[in-house]
């Protein structure tokens, strides 16, 4: 995403992307080859224009300490934590800048629920959503991407599929200014990442969720590619329980949404259409590394509970991957056997 800014941003009328990454091979690698190199199908371009900051001190500001137009967050939600005080510490160094601002979008294009209350919290501790009039606002927005991308090495990026953004203002937000949300959709479609402003976000979220709470964990468990979700009778079935769940959770939340067969349906298209990817979280569980599971899954639960509708599915899938992660060590990895021929 910041590659793809970058490509169109105008330096000289004060446009700038900055990329800020505690991943320093990630952030060397930039540095040293002067920009990301962003691959797409059979082409690959380097482009420059991307600064890079390790902390929120070092990210240059627009025409000195100019406020940024809009701060986006696209870590895994282990992150978050860390990536909202990031951006509250920014626009706290920001403020007082001088002259006539326009608000921030401080964007959560993150997997599952739970993180635009994080970085309203965040930016609420630092006195940024406390309705204060001298202070230019501070929207939180809440976004869903169908764009695909992996990091391939460290400064190399892979757009491996186009698709969707949408963005809405989060229900954590006090600022409430649509124009500013329309302008970071306006900056992502200009930058190629076709962008929409969307009133029923969170509704928006729950459908998305409802894909993911299908693939994900089941990929992750069984170790396989989004294509046997679809292909499996076993996964077919168990993924119309689980978006059923979701689905029955988010309408006592208040949420309009497709019906769950047509839910159901959507993310058996998804599993076909993706068939040789990885899912995220099977990468996480191949790679050792915590899953999003508390954002995904552990959401639906925890919403379930409190609305009173159950949800078995999903909380068995929380709790084997929980415990996956907790016996990663142990476990025993097939051996391959060659069978010898007899001769009689």
């Amino acid at each position: 995403m910041a590659a793809r800014l970058a490509q169109c941003a105008t330096p000289g009328a004060g446009g700038c992307v900055t990329l800020l990454t505690r991943w320093e091979e990630h952030a060397a690698a930039i540095s040293v080859h002067g920009g990301i190199a962003l691959e797409e199908e059979a082409s690959s371009v380097l482009v420059s224009g991307v600064e890079v900051a390790r902390c929120a001190a070092e990210v240059r500001l627009n025409g000195g300490n100019r406020r940024p137009d809009a701060i986006l967050l696209a870590v895994k939600h282990g992150g978050t934590q860390r990536a909202a005080a990031d951006a509250a510490e920014l626009l706290v160094l920001s403020r007082g800048g001088g002259g006539a601002e326009a608000a921030c979008v401080v964007a959560s294009l993150q997997n599952g629920m739970g993180n635009c209350a994080i970085v309203a919290a965040e930016l609420a501790r630092v006195g940024l959503l406390d309705g204060d009039s001298a202070l230019p606002s501070v929207v939180v927005a809440q976004g869903v991407t169908s764009n695909g991308a992996t990091l391939v090495a460290p400064g190399v990026v892979r757009h491996a599929g186009r698709g969707a953004t949408e963005l809405g203002i989060s229900s954590h937000s006090t600022a409430r200014d649509e124009d500013a949300v329309e302008r970071l959709c306006a900056a992502l479609s200009a930058a190629g990442l076709d962008a929409q402003r969307r009133d029923d976000i969170e509704s928006v979220v729950w459908e998305k969720l409802a894909v993911n709470a299908s693939i994900n964990a089941l990929t992750a468990l069984l170790r396989v590619t989004n294509g046997a979700v679809a292909t499996s009778p076993a996964c077919r079935s168990l993924t119309r329980r689980i978006v059923g769940e979701v689905a029955a959770v988010a309408r006592a939340e208040g949420a309009t949404l497709s019906t769950a067969e047509v839910l159901t349906e959507r993310a058996l298209a998804v599993a076909e259409r993706t068939a040789t990817n990885q899912s995220s979280m099977l990468s996480d569980v191949l790679a050792a590394r915590a899953t999003e599971v508390d954002a995904i899954h552990g959401a639906v639960v925890r919403a379930g509970a409190a609305r009173g509708v159950p949800t078995p599915a999903n909380a068995l899938l929380a709790e084997l991957l929980a415990a996956a992660h907790e016996t990663r060590a142990q476990r025993v990895e097939a051996k391959v056997v060659r069978a010898q021929a007899c001769s009689s």
